[in-house]
């Protein structure tokens, strides 16, 4: 699953559940919903004591042991224009002890008749519904006894039920797009139990078969290619039946029902390819079908294997809380994340597509063929496709930079890390909220920064065959991290089991630190000590020590020379290749190392210093991160690193510019006064403007995309932090150009604009931005005026766009666009705070568990101990109703008190420094 951090998704509420008692099954057939209030249900036993044979809930979240699931047959029948749904399941099982008893996962589910059928015949099944060992919401362990025992061997559960389609955006769930009727599933983590009784743990990897009846003119679509299609003898409804799967775990099932519009794509090889979009948007899937048919090719030839299931269909859907789900054969995506008008599409937006279907695709092997075997390991998963997407976009369209920008993604999970409250990479799962919990940055960002770590270690051949070998071994089956880290060992003959397990059993980041070379008998020789790297206001951790590959890269002739070694324990030696001391050292070859290097300030002028060419990008992007984390330790001053900034001008990378104004918009938002404000925007002025003036505000035919986003991030900066008047006005201007035709804009023109605009705008602007979001006509016309209306620093046009919300004109999907724009900015954040506080109810209702542990530090943000306790009162509170939410605002309050010892170690230096005479660019 893609992470999508600015969005958000709907409430998951649902209703009680009943406990029902339920006699044998009926046919096979799955009945109509309008018959439910026909069927018996008995009165709700929630209170009764199950009998003694029932296994108890596990501490560790699990099944009770002693029976696994062989395989699936799931009959239902779906009108998305209706309330509810009705099926039948078919679960082929193996019994490993004689029981009266099965514990299975049903949450929401109104049973109709359950049985279970032995060799002797079919037993009927008491039903009865109970809560996990940690659950905060619904009971979701369904317990199935009966009056005779089930013998050790082959059994099967036949279970007819109804349910609701699910409110959230999980599960099996309605969409209602333009008059018309949806339903889509979303099932990762813990959403197939919402829509069948089941086995939903990743471990239980097995086949299904399925067969959907839906509307005559409705298009049904699945994992598999249909194998058959049967109408109704009315006309009115058609069985569509889809091929036997391959093994998969319930979060992968998938199934789509409604006016999907389809268009076929040219086929990556043998694999068939198609596009679906609801009715009328197809159109806009030319570029995602011919992206997915190029990354097909490229995955194949990494992994060596071809690309494992029968057909590949895209999907986008209107309403969908991540960025996508790698649903083996059926991904699913948000519309922004696949639907791409070209002509008017922004580069960050084409960059985002392809990156997002390099990310699916890559999870077709690593995640679908071989899947993790408890969620503790879902950064198998998530951390290599995310990994290997940015080692697909820099094969594919080297030109995007993608392998140089996941710097910044890596810069902001270091932060994270360094947080007590933070999560270990392999952190115990034990319930939902803990399963919700770990699709964080810790999962996709450091595990692939981890990976990346090793493969540069051992080396990308031996990486690749290390993968290669870890696919083969558990095709079709689910895997560890121990299983991954055992091929990578065998194949490099490296001890990876114990550099990634130093990394992935704990947290923190280690720090990591050079003495003076010296010239010793074998040659020169640089000592390493390691320890753990403290920002201002973090509390030591005793005892912390990592295995880390270290490498550098030193001054040669020819090809760029390095060296590397493994420190182990708190110091090592680092012998240089060379006859003598360089005259410098860069401290991390390539930024490839998870690790702050704790330079001295003139050694990294010096590196910043060196001609262009003598560092590569990444190496250049590491400066400003080491210098960065600098300050954050209070190891310099917040001025040493604007100063060692103004050494990149005229440096053309957009990593280089998006470190600087990243840096420089917190400065700006966080620490300076608000008398020191205006000194800072002349600074940003002196330094930015030269940029700007050189790239000029439009885009040139044909220019590359690393000047584009260059353009896009140094107006952003001049605009935001500059106060810029003239930038300002230009993009009030291009505003008004885009909302009286968004096609007469170039897209990255647009893109840097409409934020810009809206920032001094009144009511009159915001209304017609807010008619644009209502009528838009493609994704990224939706986005923009998103982006727009989250970016109003009226008090009452803020209070506005946060009504947007809970009024239901934003998306479900789209909440975060709002909230993050709205606390993002230190100027209007104790506003929509209050705004919150008013209706905090109301708009937690709003979002689902999967969301929650990235919205509330949203709601949290701040950067003073006040910030900190107005948002522990008013959110602590709430957490014993709320699954997923414990350890992100766990985090946004740490993160905030840490920001709060920022503001005091560097608010008055740096006030001091910039009332100094001006600090002109050099």
């Amino acid at each position: 699953m893609t992470r999508f951090d600015r969005a958000a998704s709907l409430s998951a509420s649902f209703g009680l559940i009943s406990c029902v008692f339920v006699a044998a099954c009926g046919g096979a057939r799955p009945p109509d919903p309008s018959a439910a209030k026909a069927a018996r249900v008995a009165p709700d036993t929630a209170g009764v004591t199950l009998p003694a044979t029932v296994p108890p809930p596990r501490e560790d979240g699990r099944l009770p042991g002693g029976v696994s699931p062989t395989g699936y047959r799931w009959e239902l029948n779906v009108d998305p224009a209706k309330a509810n749904f009705s099926a039948t399941v078919h679960i082929s099982l193996h019994v490993a002890t004689p029981t009266r008893a099965l514990v299975l996962h049903g949450r929401g589910l109104s049973l109709r008749s359950a049985a279970v059928v032995v060799p002797s015949g079919r037993l009927p099944a008491n039903a009865s519904f109970r809560k996990d060992a940690h659950s905060k919401g619904d009971a979701d362990e369904l317990v199935l006894t009966t009056g005779k025992e089930i013998p050790k061997g082959d059994a099967a559960i036949e279970i007819t039920y109804d349910a609701p389609f699910a409110q959230g955006l999980h599960g099996l769930y309605r969409v209602d797009e333009e008059g018309k009727s949806y339903a889509f599933t979303q099932f990762e983590p813990v959403g197939a139990r919402l829509a069948l009784p089941c086995f939903d743990e990743p471990g239980f990897k097995v086949p299904f078969e399925i067969a959907v009846t839906v509307p005559a003119d409705a298009v049904a679509l699945s994992n598999m290619p249909e194998a058959s299609r049967t109408p109704s003898d009315d006309g009115a409804s058609v069985t569509v039946e889809f091929q036997r799967s391959p093994p998969l775990p319930t979060y992968l099932v998938a199934l789509a029902v409604g006016p999907i519009e389809m268009r076929n794509g040219a086929p990556a090889g043998n694999v068939p390819l198609r596009l679906g979009a609801a009715a009328g948007r197809s159109g806009l899937g030319d570029y995602a079908l011919a992206t997915a048919r190029d990354h097909l090719g490229i995955l194949q030839a990494y992994f060596g294997t071809a690309y494992p299931y029968p057909k590949l269909d895209l999907l986008a859907v209107p309403n969908f809380a991540a960025g996508a789900m790698e649903n083996a054969g059926l991904v699913t995506f948000r519309e922004e994340r696949l639907l791409l008008d070209e002509p008017t599409a922004s580069t960050s937006m084409r960059r985002a597509i392809a990156g997002t279907i390099a990310h699916e695709l890559a999870h077709m092997w690593f995640g679908d063929l071989v899947t993790l075997a408890w969620w503790n390991d879902i950064w198998l998963n998530e951390g290599f496709a995310t990994w290997m997407a940015t080692r697909v976009l820099d094969q594919w369209r080297p030109e995007l930079g993608a392998g140089v920008d996941e710097l910044g993604s890596i810069a902001h999970v270091l932060d994270v890390d360094t947080l007590s409250s933070s999560r270990k990479v392999r952190q115990p799962v034990r319930s939902t909220t803990e399963a919700l919990e770990a699709f964080d940055g810790i999962t996709y960002e450091k595990g692939a920064a981890l990976l990346g770590m090793v493969e540069h270690w051992i080396g990308p051949d031996v990486f690749q065959k290390g993968v290669a070998t870890y696919l083969g071994e558990h095709r079709f089956g689910s895997a560890t991290a121990n299983d991954l880290f055992s091929a990578l060992g065998r194949t490099s003959g490296q001890d990876v089991a114990a550099v990634l397990g130093s990394f992935t059993e704990q947290t923190g980041v280690p720090a990591v630190k050079f003495s003076t070379c010296k010239v010793e008998k074998a040659g020169p020789v640089v000592g390493v000590t390691e320890s753990e790297y403290q920002p201002l206001g973090a509390t030591a951790t005793a005892g912390k020590h990592w295995r880390i590959p270290v490498c550098v890269h030193l001054p040669g002739t020819g090809a760029k020379t390095t060296a590397c070694t493994v420190v182990a324990g708190e110091s090592s030696k680092l012998m240089l290749p060379a006859a003598t001391c360089p005259k410098w050292l860069q401290p991390n070859a390539e930024q490839a190392g998870y690790y702050h290097s704790t330079s001295s300030l003139d050694s990294l002028t010096t590196l910043a210093s060196l001609p262009r060419g003598a560092l590569t990008v990444r190496e250049r992007v590491g400066i400003l991160l080491d210098a960065w984390a600098l300050v954050e330790s209070g190891g310099i001053a917040a001025s040493d690193f604007l100063s060692l900034a103004q050494r990149f001008r005229g440096d053309p990378e957009q990593a280089v510019w998006q470190r600087i104004v990243d840096s420089l918009e917190f400065l700006d938002d966080e620490i300076v006064s608000d008398t020191d404000r205006p000194a800072l925007a002349a600074f940003a002025k002196r330094l930015l403007g030269p940029e700007a003036h050189a790239l000029g505000w439009e885009p040139i035919p044909k220019e590359p995309d690393t000047d584009r986003m260059r353009r896009r991030i140094v107006l952003e900066g001049l605009g935001r932090v500059g106060h810029d008047e003239s930038t300002l006005s230009k993009a009030r201007a291009v505003a008004e150009r885009w909302l009286g035709d968004p096609a007469s804009v170039d897209g990255d023109s647009a893109a840097t604009a409409l934020p810009l605009a809206a920032v001094n705008g009144d009511a009159g602007l915001f209304e017609r931005f807010k008619t644009r979001l209502t009528t838009a006509k493609t994704p990224s016309e939706r986005v923009l005026a998103l982006s727009a209306l989250s970016s109003f620093t009226d008090p009452a046009l803020v209070r506005r766009a946060l009504e947007l919300v809970l009024d239901g004109t934003v998306r479900v999907q789209d909440q975060f666009y709002v909230f993050r724009g709205a606390f993002g900015r230190s100027q209007v954040r104790d506003t929509a705070f209050q705004i919150v506080a008013e209706n905090v109810d109301q708009y937690l209702a709003k979002i689902p568990p999967f969301a929650r542990g990235r919205m509330l530090p949203a709601f949290a943000r701040g950067c003073s101990d006040a910030d900190a306790e107005r948002a522990k009162a008013l959110f602590e509170p709430k957490l014993g109703a709320l699954e997923g939410a414990d350890r992100g605002l766990a985090q946004a309050l740490e993160t905030t008190h840490r920001c709060a010892a920022q503001r005091e170690h560097h608010r008055v230096p740096l006030g001091t420094w910039l009332a100094t005479p001006a600090q002109t660019p050099r």
